[in-house]
């Protein structure tokens, strides 16, 4: 395990919602003294996710920010052209 083999960084993809070995995972690292941030989808569930791992764990938002989120648009509207509209209930972000 990255603990063990004294790993100094690591990067966890849950691919979403993080299941109990990701959850577990994260919880070890954060009781090693890592400190740990987030980076995930600027949709609904993906700032639910975000908002759990922050409250939860402690996680710090890595380009999370409006600014981040703006400057991502500006870069891909160009090759991606019309953007989805965002469905669903708003999910205020932590």
């Amino acid at each position: 395990m990255a603990l063990d083999a004294g790993c100094r960084a690591a990067a966890v993809c849950t691919q979403g919602q993080p299941s109990v070995v990701g959850t577990t995972l994260i919880a070890r690292l954060r009781s090693a003294g890592v400190e740990l941030h987030y980076h995930g989808d600027f949709d609904w569930p993906g700032i639910t996710i975000a908002n759990q791992l922050i409250a939860i764990h402690g996680c710090v938002p890595w380009r999370m920010s409006a600014d981040d989120y703006l400057d991502g648009l500006a870069r891909l509207a160009p090759v991606a052209g019309e953007l989805p509209i965002l469905g669903d209930t708003p999910v205020v972000a932590s």
